[in-house]
């Protein structure tokens, strides 16, 4: 599957519980976990929060991948953003998908999310459109 099909169907998937099959749900279960094999190569996926809190954005226009060492580029291979970086994602409201496995990062995600009004509504939205959902697969 290409990254593209595959950021579609974790969108889908969290927004609508869309049915999948057993080798979906595991590629899905493995964008939580880090780095997945995709026919583009290995990529990590990651939630966008301010395209997540838009009121007519589905969840799949708000995931994104990037290279497995984190770096998002652009045209030509010019790096973008470095989301290898905690502290860079907060900075920039992106989430890698695979905190959802460390307990330790998902606790500090929380706490960077909720130094101000802003930042603890694109926490809630996560929240609500991410965790809990991902939480039926678990």
């Amino acid at each position: 599957m290409n990254k593209y099909s595959l950021k579609e169907l974790i969108g889908d998937y969290l927004e609508c519980g869309a049915e999948v099959t057993a080798d979906e749900l595991e590629l899905i279960r493995s964008a939580f976990r880090g780095a997945v094999d995709t026919v583009d190569g290995p990529v990590r996926f990651y939630v966008d929060l301010e395209t997540l809190v838009l009121e007519h954005a589905d969840t799949a226009e708000a995931i994104w991948s990037a290279d497995a060492d984190g770096k998002l580029k652009g045209r030509r291979g010019r790096i973008l953003a470095d989301l290898d970086s905690l502290d860079d994602c907060v900075n920039q409201n992106i989430v890698d998908l695979s905190a959802l496995h460390d307990s330790r990062v998902l606790n500090r995600l929380k706490d960077a999310f909720a130094g101000s009004d802003d930042k603890r509504t694109l926490w809630i939205a996560f929240e609500k459109k991410v965790i809990e959902p991902y939480r039926r697969i678990e």
